[in-house]
């Protein structure tokens, strides 16, 4: 998989990670910066562009933003390093406030289900986690939350603190 298509996928899952359960909580933010910071995995991406991309789409219709980047892992050719990567940055970033939202749990089962990687390999990377051994998730039970439920103040956060801000 040619590796700019491969940060923007793993970007793309970043924000959603953090906007599933309807607000971005600062320590999500954090872990995001911390990322981007501290390894090469959105080296090179343009974070107020994709950032700003992911809010216009999310302020649309939040489970058809959510939809897209599922479809996008679906069909991607990924390795099983850059499949335990996608888990990687999507854990640490749901875990990153603590509080484990129903929405956050649902959004890793769906990721995981568009994965191929076998089940080992994640308990060998992750533990067993039980949500993420769950290959079978059905895609029809994911619940988005509503637009209503939607902070989009929380998207209007993300751009600005990633926009200007570097430690």
């Amino acid at each position: 998989m040619n590796k700019k298509k491969f940060q923007s996928i793993l970007f793309d899952v970043a924000c959603a990670s953090m906007a599933c359960d309807g607000r971005i909580d600062k320590s999500e933010l954090d872990m995001l910066k911390d990322i981007s910071e501290n390894s090469t995995y959105f080296q090179g991406i343009d974070f107020s562009k994709k950032i700003n991309e992911f809010k216009i789409n999310a302020e649309k219709n939040l489970s058809k933003a959510l939809d897209t980047i599922f479809e996008s892992i679906k069909i991607s050719k990924f390795d099983s390093i850059q499949e335990l990567l996608i888990l990687e940055v999507s854990l640490r970033i749901i875990y990153a406030d603590v509080k484990i939202d129903p929405n956050e749990v649902d959004l890793v089962k769906k990721i995981r289900a568009c994965l191929k990687i076998d089940d080992q390999y994640i308990i060998k990377r992750f533990g067993r986690i039980e949500f993420l051994i769950d290959k079978n998730y059905d895609f029809n039970s994911y619940k988005a939350i509503s637009k209503s439920d939607y902070d989009k103040t929380s998207l209007e956060n993300l751009y600005f603190h990633n926009s200007n801000d570097k430690k």
